[in-house]
């Protein structure tokens, strides 16, 4: 019986982490020697690729529900009166058995603050009204004291922006600036629009004077805007978030992040229309009155 004999020779070799092992087993006999080869090749984990270091800051702008009405009028100081004759210019007061809202809102409110309310009952154009009542309250008395000519009291639905707000630097609160303070071009600022409620007008004094003559005398002129978003339906809450991206030394990029509710929706605005208006006739009432 032959003696066999094994020999088993194993070298590795590392290159980089590692590289392969080869390894060599020789197999003798009597006759003959048969040499094997066999190479094993491990797969290098893949590098995973650098994420830039992105830094985010938060800040809140809120707007008040409620801004100031707009208010360029001028009214006389000792403007007192207790009856007044309603008028609109374009002549949409109707006839006795008709009704007009627009009118009826101003009589309300006007009757509200105790004073009594005259309105016409015929379809006659502004001005020939206007000139038949101040002639003919030269030879009689008038039930009423004042005209209130209504120039205007109409929507510009064109959006246009009406709410400014400025934010020195992330982090902080936006506050909240005039149009002109923006010339100054804070770092960050935002701007919101929205359609702006007109009203003109002029309150005229005809009171009686001795021998029955009147003195047709202007006594208040009114000139109001009232944009919708200074009537919201509760103040408006916005968190932005702002980013600035590794090499770059300033937050170039940021959005809104939460609202309390979704301001370019149009869902508030019809109620916020209507509460516009209210207030618009409100204001101006209590100017004639000086309240």
């Amino acid at each position: 019986m032959n003696r066999m004999r094994y020999t088993v020779i194993a070298s590795c070799v590392a290159v980089g982490l590692l590289s392969g092992c080869r390894t060599r087993v020789v197999t003798q006999t009597d006759t003959q020697v048969v040499t094997r080869v066999v190479t094993q090749v491990v797969t290098p984990v893949p590098t995973r690729p650098t994420v830039p270091v992105v830094i985010t800051s938060t800040s809140v702008l809120t707007m008040a529900a409620e801004k100031d009405i707009i208010d360029r009028s001028a009214v006389a100081a000792d403007t007192k009166f207790t009856s007044v004759f309603i008028l609109f210019e374009d002549g949409v007061q109707k006839n006795a058995d008709l009704y007009d809202e627009d009118i009826d809102r101003f009589a309300r409110e006007f009757i509200r603050q105790g004073v009594k309310v005259f309105v016409s009952s015929t379809q006659v154009e502004l001005e020939d009204r206007v000139r038949s009542l101040l002639a003919g309250a030269e030879k009689m008395d008038l039930p009423f004291e004042t005209i209130f000519q209504v120039g205007a009291f109409e929507w510009d639905k064109t959006p246009a922006d009406t709410r400014f707000f400025s934010l020195n630097k992330p982090g902080e609160d936006f506050t909240e600036v005039l149009r002109p303070q923006l010339e100054k071009k804070p770092p960050f600022m935002e701007k919101f629009e929205s359609p702006t409620l007109y009203a003109q007008g002029r309150l005229i004094s005809v009171r009686n004077q001795n021998g029955g003559s009147v003195n047709a005398q202007q006594i208040a002129s009114i000139d109001m805007a009232l944009p919708m978003n200074f009537t919201l339906p509760c103040n408006y809450v916005a968190e932005y978030e702002f980013t600035q991206r590794a090499g770059k030394g300033e937050f170039s990029e940021y959005k809104v992040k939460d609202e309390n509710f979704p301001y370019k929706n149009a869902d508030w605005r019809a109620k916020a229309m209507t509460e516009t208006e209210d207030r618009m006739i409100a204001a101006i009432v209590a100017r004639l009155l000086s309240k």
